[in-house]
């Protein structure tokens, strides 16, 4: 093995490392997010970027809630799109990688979900995981457009 080619294996050993890595800060970021202490830490930053942004519009207005749910739920989605793009740079080629992926998206939705059990007043919902899967599948798809389009 040239030394070239040596550094070229450690550079892409290092690569791994970093991306498995940043997939478990990614699924902690996850976790923690579905837990009653980030729940209110994402109220008070959203109501004081509501107040900020849009003062003339009460708290109690219709907007409110539906901008609130909106942005709770983007959270998660972005989220979920970081965690398919990760496992898909870090993943193998195989045959059915994008279904595997999208199976972590699900599983990792899912107990993220069934952690709010645990943390009143969260509620797990089964259209969150479905969020966190479609979250999945544009990390995945805006990843491989990206790289796609890279010269070799």
């Amino acid at each position: 093995m040239t030394r070239g080619s040596a550094r070229k294996a450690k550079l892409a050993n290092f690569l791994h490392f970093l991306r498995a890595w940043s997939i478990f800060a990614c699924v902690a970021a996850i976790f923690f997010s579905s837990t009653a202490v980030a729940g209110r830490w994402c109220d008070r930053a959203f109501d004081s970027t509501w107040v900020f942004l849009l003062a003339e519009l009460a708290p109690y207005a219709p907007s409110y809630a539906l901008t609130h749910l909106l942005a709770e739920k983007t959270v998660h989605f972005v989220l979920f799109c970081i965690f398919g793009m990760l496992l898909w740079r870090t993943v193998p080629k195989r045959p059915g990688k994008v279904w595997l992926i999208l199976l972590c998206g699900a599983v990792v939705g899912t107990c993220a979900e069934i952690l709010q059990i645990f943390f009143p007043p969260r509620d797990p919902l089964i259209k969150d995981v479905l969020i966190d899967i479609l979250g999945t599948a544009i990390g995945v798809a805006l990843t491989r457009s990206y790289l796609n389009r890279q010269p070799e």
